[in-house]
Order: C-alpha cells, then structure tokens, then sequence
C-alpha cells in the first residue's frame, strides 16, 4: 500500500505540503462520488476529480452542472468561488 518504508513519515510530509500550501480545508463525499475538494480559502475551492465514472448516479446530473460552471485546470481539476463563505 506505502511506496515508502515508513507510513509516519509519509503522513508527515502530507502534512507539511498542506501547511505550506495554507489548505483552509479538505473534504470528500465518497457516498457522492471519487473526488476531493481542497478548500483554499472560505471561499476558493479547488476540486478533484480522478474519474467521472465513480459519481454517484443520484447527484451526477446535479455535479455535472456545477462543475461546468467551474473554472477547468487540466482534464481532472476544477476551481470555483463560492458565493458565500464557509465557516471553518
């Protein structure tokens, strides 16, 4: 599962990358589907998405019309503003 010897310092190094990155918050939905969304900021969300064919078909409609109204970075990533902020 680790391509590393020591799944600690692994763990660290994610931590550190998202310390250095200023990552606001992270979440996912795997009961929506197989992505990831990175909060940059309380309102800036940069989101990805590996593969489409893992959503969830009862919110794939729904995801499909936000994430095209989404800022496209690459094939798998996407950059929204929220309207409103999120509380941390």
């Amino acid at each position: 599962m680790f391509k590393v010897n020591d799944p600690l310092r692994h763990f660290k190094s994610l931590s550190d990358l998202n310390d250095s990155l200023d990552i606001f918050r992270m979440s996912n939905r795997p009961d929506i589907g197989n992505f990831v969304q990175f909060y940059l900021s309380a309102q800036h969300v940069l989101t990805y998405i590996p593969d489409n064919s893992n959503l969830n078909p009862k919110y794939k409609d729904l995801l499909f019309e936000k994430f095209g109204t989404w800022k496209i970075i690459k094939k798998i990533w996407n950059f929204r503003k929220l309207d409103k902020p999120v509380d941390n």
